[in-house]
């Protein structure tokens, strides 16, 4: 008799492998340059088993994307609990996004593009992450880092369209994340800060 139980664990087991093999190929190469085979051989399995667990590459490119916004999710959940102040959490976000990026090709964002169900969800995390900006961008206000009467839809609106600008530029492929967040997104942020946010951001070394 088979153990459905012990079945169940590995292919879950081995999902995740698949992904997290597939989406490191996938940011150092590129997607378009990766093919299922390459995936099945890296991972030591038949190409009949990936595509018993996947369709097509852009499930798989799906999948791994949706796995790492639920988990960036999840980490900023457990810092909003702990009531930690903006800045913090800031800091927190910034390091995450050079972290993401480092070693990311720029290949893999020009690729990204041509996934319909891909730019789907990352649409829809970015209309998630404007709410949670206007939520920080309060919390700020409240905790006196940020100018009182800033209209805190218009700006987390501004500061998600230059996500916009930043692929549709393509400046990752002219310069560093960091130098994009440094140059565009902290010089932004600086001008709606007051004396003590301005000074926060410094004590943060951004």
């Amino acid at each position: 008799m088979t153990d459905t139980g012990s079945t169940t664990t590995y292919r879950q087991q081995l999902r995740k492998r698949i992904i997290a093999t597939s989406m490191t190929e996938f940011a150092t190469k590129g997607v378009k340059a990766v093919k299922m085979d390459d995936i099945a051989q890296k991972l030591g399995i038949s190409k009949r088993t990936l595509y018993e667990l996947y369709e097509n590459k852009e499930q798989l490119l799906h999948e791994g994307v949706m796995a790492h916004y639920e988990e960036r999710e999840r980490q900023l959940n457990e810092l909003m609990e702990r009531k930690l102040s903006v800045m913090d959490i800031i800091l927190h976000i910034y390091k995450n996004a050079i972290n993401d990026v480092k070693d990311i090709t720029p290949v893999f964002f020009s690729d990204i593009v041509k996934y319909p169900a891909v730019l789907e969800f990352i649409e829809q995390s970015r209309e998630r992450n404007q709410q949670r900006m206007q939520d920080l961008l309060r919390q700020g206000t409240e905790e006196g880092a940020f100018i009182k009467g800033v209209n805190h839809e218009l700006t987390s609106t501004l500061f998600n369209a230059m996500s916009d600008i930043i692929m549709q530029q393509k400046l990752y492929q002219k310069y560093s994340m960091k130098e994009v967040f440094q140059s565009i997104v902290f010089t932004s942020l600086r001008g709606i800060c007051t004396q003590q946010g301005v000074s926060m951001l410094d004590e943060l070394n951004i």
